[in-house]
């Protein structure tokens, strides 16, 4: 069986949400006494890599993929740093993490170090951001708002923060939160027991998504339904099981259905 602890004195926070929704100015402004705070912003690594590029090589794509790796990379080594501290650590993770495949590797950061994972979804407008945006150090062009807007993929269940709300409602919601947090649960995966019962809850949770489907989804063919399954069958189980967890499964549904037939539920 392979050793597993749990830091429930590091805890993991990313926002989710469109640019100019009020992320970064709200991470800003988390203080907490006796405590290691860490503001990871994703655009600031972009913006440092492509200022420290060549002129002729300004290729903003493969800048945006370098900047995910670093700031995954840069997380993972704070966590490491922060199990020999004595004082309890938040890192917060301010990126737009419209698809929610971008907050995965964090969540198994997560798991692999015992900490505490939470996510929050900044809920403003497109409009709204877009005004927001005119006033930014960093402006994006207003289509990127556009589109993002009608692709995010909020997170389910998490704090929700909202721009015309007064922020010392959230920030007192946020501190109860980070403080109640506990740790993701672990798979042994050396534990014959313990994948067994990843696969039977796998096996639920499938079932689950396949009446969801049936009882949400209209005008999709049987024989494209049969071809999702098996997709997300040969995905989970001869790809990525066992790093993939159960609770990440319908993440990985809703993008093959999105994939293969641009279908939301």
């Amino acid at each position: 069986m392979c050793e597993v602890f749990e830091h429930m004195n590091i805890k993991l926070v990313l926002g989710v949400g469109l640019p100019a929704s009020g992320k970064t100015s709200f991470f800003k402004s988390i203080t907490m006494d006796n405590w290691n705070v860490l503001h990871v912003e994703f655009d600031l690594i972009e913006r440092n890599l492509l200022n420290s590029s060549s002129h002729d090589d300004k290729d903003e794509l493969k800048y945006w993929h370098q900047a995910r790796i670093i700031a995954e990379d840069v997380v993972e080594s704070r966590v490491k740093q922060a199990i020999e501290s004595p004082k309890t650590t938040l890192i917060m993770i301010d990126d737009n993490f419209y698809y929610s495949s971008m907050r995965r590797p964090y969540k198994r950061i997560a798991r692999k170090y015992g900490c505490s994972y939470f996510e929050i979804n900044f809920c403003a407008t497109a409009v709204d951001c877009i005004v927001a945006n005119v006033s930014r150090a960093h402006p994006v062009p207003s289509s990127i708002i556009e589109t993002m807007a009608s692709k995010i993929q909020y997170a389910k269940d998490p704090m929700l923060i909202s721009c015309d709300v007064d922020s010392s409602i959230h920030l007192t919601e946020f501190y109860t939160l980070i403080k109640e947090s506990r740790p993701l649960p672990v798979l042994y995966s050396g534990d014959k027991k313990g994948s067994e019962s990843m696969l039977y809850k796998f096996d639920q949770a499938y079932r689950s998504m396949v009446k969801r489907l049936l009882n949400n989804v209209e005008n999709v063919l049987k024989s494209n339904v049969a071809y999702v399954f098996g997709e997300i069958k040969r995905r989970y189980v001869q790809e990525s099981y066992p790093n993939l967890f159960v609770d990440e499964l319908e993440d990985l549904f809703e993008e093959t259905l999105n994939e293969k037939f641009k279908l939301k539920f």
